[in-house]
């Protein structure tokens, strides 16, 4: 038998699928290099990851990154491994720089 607060309960909805969400794209340029779309897998204030579609950005190498409608940083690449690669920028981020804050969790 069903106890009576239990059989008085509305049934549960199902849970909702969780929402996928499209990476964010950067621009990288690389000097002698065509501008490449890559996907941004972290941010911090000082540098960001990026999941890299090749082989182009090695350790050493100073790139420019702007996300759409952002104006370029600067940043030096510190590893790169397994399609992904890690960015020093040159100066840390700022308030003038949001649409790169939005992005740090």
């Amino acid at each position: 038998m069903i106890a009576p607060q239990l059989a008085a309960q509305p049934p549960r909805p199902a849970l909702a699928a969780p929402k996928a969400t499209a990476p964010i794209r950067v621009r990288v340029e690389l000097g002698g290099v065509a501008p490449s779309n890559q996907a941004v897998a972290d941010v911090s204030l000082q540098g960001c990851s990026l999941a890299v579609s090749n082989d182009l950005l090695r350790p050493g190498s100073f790139v420019t990154v702007s996300l759409p409608g952002g104006k370029p940083l600067g940043a030096l690449v510190r590893w790169s491994h397994n399609h992904r690669a890690g960015l020093e920028f040159l100066r840390g981020l700022t308030p003038d720089e949001p649409e790169w804050l939005a992005l740090i969790a």
